[in-house]
C-alpha cells in the first residue's frame, strides 16, 4: 500500500494496486507523475522565519524513497547536532503516517489477517477502508484518542493504544533506494535549508534532549 496522508491523519492518496515494499511502486504511481510535473496545485515557494531563502512545500518519506526536491528524508549519516536534530523533526511529523496506518488496521480488522479475495477485490476492500477511516476522522472525534505521541517535558515516546490491538509493524524499506533523476544536489540543498531552519528560528525547546538523552 502506497499512501499519502496529511496533518490531520487523513489518506489524500492511496494506491493498493502494487506489491508491498517494491522499490518502484512510487515511481509507477500517479502520485509520482503528480509531484514530478507539478501537476498537483501545491503552492509554491515561501520564506521561512528566519531564514532569507524560498523553501518549497515538500513530502516527508522514510529512507526507502529517494530524496527529491520535493521529497525530504532523514539524512543517512547524521554527522553533526544539527542534523540528528533534522532527522528528530522529520521523525516527529512522519509520525502521523505511523498513526494513521496504525489506527486504521486497529479499527478494520478485516486488514490484520490474509484477505482471501482476488487481488482487485483486495484493491477495492484497501480503498474502502481509507474513505472509511477519513469519515471517522472528520466526523467521530473518539475515532483518533490514543495516538502514539511524544511527552516533551520527559522527552519520551508514549505508545499508541492501537498497538494493543493492531498487528500494524512498520516495515523496513524493501531493497535499495529509488534511483530517479540527477535533481539530488538540489533536493540536498533544500534539505540543508530545512535543516537550518529546525537548528534556528524553528526549534523547540526539548529537541537538544531528544537528540542527547541524558
Amino acid at each position: 500500500m502506497l499512501a499519502l496522508v496529511d496533518a490531520h491523519h487523513r489518506f489524500l492518496y492511496v494506491d493498493a494496486s502494487s506489491p508491498g515494499g517494491a522499490t518502484d511502486a512510487f515511481t509507477d504511481s500517479t502520485l509520482y507523475n503528480g509531484l514530478e510535473s507539478n501537476l498537483l496545485n501545491i503552492p509554491h515557494e515561501k520564506p521561512l522565519l528566519g531564514l532569507n531563502e524560498e523553501l518549497p512545500h515538500v513530502v516527508l518519506a522514510d529512507k526507502g524513497f529517494e530524496l527529491q526536491p520535493w521529497l525530504m528524508k532523514q539524512h543517512e549519516i547524521p554527522s553533526t547536532i544539527e542534523k540528528k536534530i533534522f532527522n528528530y523533526r522529520l521523525n516527529r511529523a512522519h509520525r502521523v503516517v505511523v498513526n494513521a496506518l496504525g489506527i486504521m488496521s486497529s479499527s478494520f480488522r478485516a486488514l490484520q489477517t490474509e484477505i482471501k479475495l482476488e487481488a482487485s477485490m483486495v484493491e477495492k476492500l484497501v480503498i474502502a477502508t481509507s474513505i472509511l477511516h477519513n469519515f471517522l476522522v472528520r466526523e467521530e472525534p473518539e475515532y483518533l484518542k490514543g495516538l502514539e505521541k511524544e511527552d516533551t517535558d520527559l522527552v519520551t515516546l508514549i505508545p499508541g493504544e492501537w498497538r494493543k490491538n493492531s498487528l500494524f509493524m512498520e516495515l523496513a524499506p524493501h531493497g535499495a533506494p529509488i534511483q530517479l533523476d540527477g535533481s539530488e544536489n538540489v533536493a540536498c540543498s533544500i534539505r540543508d535549508g530545512f535543516t537550518m531552519y529546525v537548528n534556528a528560528s524553528g526549534a523547540v525547546p526539548w529537541q537538544m534532549d531528544a537528540v542527547n538523552p541524558m
